[in-house]
């Protein structure tokens, strides 16, 4: 089972790396790291509205 859940998690990360590469990004020390943070920290509040929102919603 161990075993299983390893490989699930190496094949995830080698999808992403092979969609990057498919994709054209830039190495890291050309990106914009001020735009990386901020899209990233956006990310993160809109996924927490998104679970407020659901847990008021289930307690109407």
């Amino acid at each position: 089972m161990t075993a299983l859940i390893a490989m699930d998690k190496l094949l995830f990360w080698l999808g992403i790396g092979a969609a990057q590469k498919g994709a054209g990004s830039r190495p890291m020390e050309r990106r914009n790291w001020i735009m990386s943070l901020v899209v990233g920290v956006l990310v993160a509040a809109m996924m927490i509205v998104g679970m407020f929102l659901l847990l008021v919603s289930q307690k109407l």
